[in-house]
């Protein structure tokens, strides 16, 4: 008769060390491809940079302190490499501003009146101006020339804020923010130091179809 029964127990190898590693590892790399990393500035940029051209409808939304109602304006837009930029406002504004250079043209063609002027000698509509033409153009060294830039988000939606360095352009502008996916622009935002606001909503257009060009329909005065 046997009185201690003795069972075998069967043999616990440790898991490897190696294994342990790779394992480890690889869970951490699966975790890592759920987050979204964020968008740097020259990423951003860059992408912008790639497009020769862009198209697009704005509806813009301007309060002012001394008004009750916010001013409304909307029109298209037109950006095309390297340095021309394009604003019509439809009626009753009626007026049309072209960037190409140093060069700010802006016609009222019901009252047949045209105005021209250099932008190096007006550093706050340079300024204004950079805001949207440096970041289509992908140029950092333009932006930063005037502003404190500051990008959130990811590539399919982002914030860029600008924020004068002068004091001349900031007392005029606290600040200019765009956002937007991809290379696209969908809103800028812009505080003026008054408190003062306008908000405008930005539709690309550059995806239609080829047959409708820009040269057909918009014609630089």
């Amino acid at each position: 008769m046997t009185l201690f029964r003795v069972e075998a127990r069967p043999r616990v190898c440790p898991m490897p060390t190696r294994y342990m590693l790779v394992r480890t590892v690889l869970a951490g790399s699966l975790l890592w491809t759920g987050v979204a990393q964020a968008l740097t500035l020259p990423e951003l940029l860059s992408a912008m940079s790639a497009l020769p051209e862009q198209r697009a409808e704005f509806d813009e939304q301007k309060h002012l302190a001394m008004l009750d109602k916010p001013l409304h304006a909307s029109g298209t837009l037109l950006y095309r490499r390297p340095d021309f930029l394009e604003q019509r406002t439809n009626p009753p504004a009626d007026e049309i501003m072209t960037v190409a250079g140093d060069r700010l043209t802006i016609t009222w063609p019901s009252r047949q009146e045209r105005r021209t002027l250099s932008l190096s000698a007006n550093p706050v509509a340079w300024a204004f101006v950079e805001s949207i033409r440096a970041t289509l153009a992908g140029d950092r060294a333009a932006l930063e020339r005037f502003y404190w830039v500051t990008l959130s988000g990811e590539m399919s939606h982002w914030s860029l804020t600008l924020e004068p360095r002068a004091s001349g352009v900031a007392s005029y502008v606290k600040s200019i923010t765009l956002s937007g996916k991809g290379s696209s622009i969908e809103q800028v935002d812009v505080l003026e130091a008054n408190g003062d606001r306008s908000l405008m909503d930005i539709k690309s257009l550059s995806e239609q179809g080829p047959n409708q060009t820009p040269n057909q329909t918009h014609r630089t005065p």
